[in-house]
């Protein structure tokens, strides 16, 4: 009788796939008490305790608190964006009906209360982390605004508008639809009404279109 040849994982060593599931559930975990605590007042103590687990194989994956605070908030900032193949699924043949839809769902995502909290932690710690806001931009927004690109120069290829930077044009309507009102709203500033939020997208898409608008129509149209 042939004896099998299955390679099986060693007695108490995980496997891989257990190795990353552990992974996300220690940065899930981590997220939420620095969110709760913020980062002075969390302790990498308390943090292994609630995952059963010692604080040297925290030390032993993560270096330190630091690492493991913007690990952690790496993982947040692509949950509390859309993704590209999610943004892209709200492409129209309509202009202003595509860029009403990107500009939804960006606040949407923003405004959750993980997204919230993320924002805040962000905003707070940014004196002690300036680099919080490059890899926020890297990882949350830039995949928004190449998005929107693509569908403006799709736009500019049939001859619908005038696109001069792209790159540029796309951040800047990124900007006045979505982080106005956002910004507002964190604040306290701006209310968060269904219908003044929609108000606000949609006269931002009329706005940025207008100016998009080719020279030669824009100048017969009536002042």
């Amino acid at each position: 009788m042939s004896r099998s040849t299955t390679t099986r994982p060693k007695a108490g060593r995980p496997t891989a796939a257990q190795a990353q599931k552990r992974h996300v559930e220690i940065l899930d975990k981590a997220l939420k008490v620095f969110l709760k605590k913020g980062y002075d007042l969390t302790t990498l103590d308390e943090i292994a305790a609630s995952m059963h687990m010692t604080k040297r194989t925290i030390y032993t994956n993560y270096g330190n608190k630091e690492a493991l605070f913007k690990t952690a908030l790496e993982k947040a900032f692509v949950e509390c964006a859309p993704s590209p193949e999610e943004l892209r699924a709200l492409i129209t043949d309509d202009l202003a009906t595509t860029l009403e839809a990107i500009a939804h769902n960006r606040v949407s995502h923003f405004l959750t209360p993980k997204g919230r909290s993320t924002q805040r932690i962000v905003n707070s710690e940014t004196h002690r982390f300036p680099e919080l806001l490059g890899v926020f931009y890297r990882l949350s927004t830039l995949p928004t605004i190449v998005v929107i690109k693509e569908v403006l120069e799709h736009h500019a290829e049939l001859g619908d508008i005038y696109l001069e930077r792209p790159d540029t044009t796309a951040a800047l309507f990124l900007s006045m639809a979505v982080g106005v009102p956002a910004r507002g709203i964190m604040t306290g500033i701006a209310n968060n009404d269904i219908k003044d939020l929609d108000d606000h997208i949609r006269y931002c898409v009329q706005l940025f279109l207008h100016g998009l608008t080719k020279p030669e129509v824009r100048a017969k149209t009536p002042a």
